[in-house]
């Protein structure tokens, strides 16, 4: 018996899957949520940004409101897609944020724990 919420990360995957067809690529399944690297934005952060729009839009409706181009449903799901998105990306970029200054000190890189710039592992 599948319960439910076993049924919701089901349509969350099968939501997913849908929407790569159209948003990614055969070697980045991330491809459209990593262009907000484009404009100097990690995109796990980017991710969030497109989860707070699904944020808003909820919001909305919160408050009284109504949607007009998607559902209560499909912007929770978006909202859950974004956020997996944004954690798979994070861990993806916990490797190395280069340091422009880096030539100029010790450190290669800039450690800030938790944060977007990560330490380099020294081999």
């Amino acid at each position: 018996m599948t319960t439910p919420f076993m049924q919701v990360v089901n349509e969350i995957v099968e939501m997913h899957n849908l929407k790569q067809a159209d948003y990614a690529s055969k070697d980045d399944p991330f491809k459209n949520v990593r262009a907000s690297e484009d404009f100097g934005i990690a995109g796990w952060i980017g991710a969030l940004a497109r989860g707070n729009d699904k944020m808003k839009r909820l919001q909305k409706v919160a408050k009284g409101g109504t949607l007009v181009n998607e559902s209560v449903e499909d912007s929770l799901l978006d909202l859950a897609v974004y956020v997996i998105i944004s954690l798979c990306l994070y861990r993806e970029q916990k490797t190395v944020v280069p340091n422009p200054i880096a030539k100029y000190l010790k450190s290669p890189t800039l450690p800030h724990k938790d944060s977007m710039f990560v330490p380099l592992e020294h081999h």
